[in-house]
């Protein structure tokens, strides 16, 4: 008897040992254990839930199932549950069902689940579910959900899905392409992370206006704003809106592309056109002045405003004593250079380099360059860069 009672009594602290330490490695893994009721209330959790949630205990204690695991995807599988206890199957059944974290928005976890005794209720198992192998990083698992995944996993736009607070509940992979940010470093997180820090307090303000009138101030259906880069960059963006409801909480989808290329060539149209247009204008002014001076001032002053520069000049070579002399500017540029005449050669000006290589030249930085003399003047007034042309041909300027 005694025999007995002490081997009884060993096996039940062994068995107590083991489901301690399978419940502190469960936490160690960040692995959720939590009890529910056949009313669809929760009652105990262990740490590795609170973990997975954010919230304290006492808060998810007596919570009810809907509000934690929002969408209903925990009823489906305690009915398939009973099904399979009823048909004498193995009572075990595992989904993956969006949880709801306090500060995170909707995460996806995969639940396990199996009865806890006679009529007391279900015990569960849950995990984060991470990656995209399974259902990305989108906490709204609902079949219904499931073409929405695939056709965001496969486009090349960006998709992103954000909660009333800006938090990010899913991105898919081609925001990494877009914007250069692991789609999973950003659900969990807040959208403010790629919007430009200039626009960030106008979104906030607008979302909260928007949730508490209705009103919008921008077109849903497409505005271009810039994104932030996860290098600091700003990427224009053409970007449509649109809102849903699920498990009773509103969510925005946000479907983009990067417009760069487009945006590229329509400034590259607007260039050419201006530069048409100065043309234009200089050769009308040819054809009204008489004077050769007047005219070479309005070349100068119309070739800067094309090339956008501070400074324009005009200098004509005299063959005979292989000089150049300025003939007209559109600044003071006695305050930029030592003289009016300076020397056609190669190696001493950029004007004399200009004429010897017989094409454009670029300078972008006056510190640098080696390739001839920059006026001590120029660098010491602020003048970085320059681009230089022969009028009229090579052979012949």
């Amino acid at each position: 008897m005694d025999t007995q009672r002490d081997d009884s009594a060993d096996v039940t602290q062994s068995n107590g040992e083991s489901t301690l330490e399978l419940a502190r490695l469960a936490e160690r893994a960040e692995i959720g254990i939590v009890g529910i009721t056949r009313t669809g209330t929760l009652t105990t959790v262990n740490a590795g839930f609170t973990a997975l949630t954010g919230y304290e205990r006492t808060a998810i204690a007596g919570a009810s199932v809907d509000d934690v695991f929002p969408g209903g995807e925990v009823a489906s599988l305690v009915a398939e549950l009973l099904d399979r206890t009823a048909a004498g199957e193995p009572a075990v059944v595992t989904g993956v069902v969006p949880l709801a974290r306090e500060s995170a928005g909707i995460v996806p976890c995969e639940l396990r689940l199996r009865p806890l005794g006679d009529d007391e209720g279900f015990v569960g198992v849950v995990r984060r579910v991470t990656g995209h192998d399974d259902v990305a990083q989108f906490g709204a698992v609902a079949p219904w959900a499931q073409p929405f995944l695939s056709l965001a996993e496969a486009i090349p736009d960006g998709v992103i899905v954000l909660d009333t607070e800006s938090n990010v509940t899913y991105a898919n992979p081609a925001v990494e392409t877009i914007l250069g940010h692991q789609p999973e470093s950003l659900v969990g997180g807040s959208k403010l992370d790629i919007i430009p820090p200039r626009l960030r307090e106008s979104h906030l303000a607008a979302i909260d206006r928007y949730l508490e009138t209705g009103e919008r101030n921008i077109d849903w259906s497409y505005v271009e704003l810039p994104g932030r880069h996860a290098d600091g960059h700003e990427v224009p963006l053409g970007i449509s809106f649109n809102e849903f409801t699920m498990g009773g909480k509103r969510y925005f989808v946000g479907l983009f592309r990067d417009i760069t290329p487009r945006k590229t060539a329509e400034a590259e149209a607007v260039r050419r056109l201006d530069q048409q247009a100065a043309i234009a204008q200089l050769g009308r002014y040819a054809l009204e002045t008489t004077s050769e001076t007047d005219l070479l001032s309005e070349a100068a002053t119309v070739l800067a405003e094309m090339l956008d520069t501070d400074i324009g000049a005009v200098l004509e070579l005299d063959g005979s004593s292989d000089t150049l002399t300025l003939r007209a500017a559109t600044a003071p540029i006695d305050e930029l250079i030592d003289r009016v005449c300076v020397p056609a050669t190669a190696g001493e000006t950029q004007a004399g380099y200009t004429l010897d290589s017989g094409g454009p030249v670029v300078v972008t930085d006056t510190e640098t360059e080696a390739r001839f003399d920059v006026p001590e003047r120029m660098v010491e007034r602020g003048v970085r860069s320059g681009l230089s042309v022969t009028i009229g041909s090579p052979e012949d300027p």
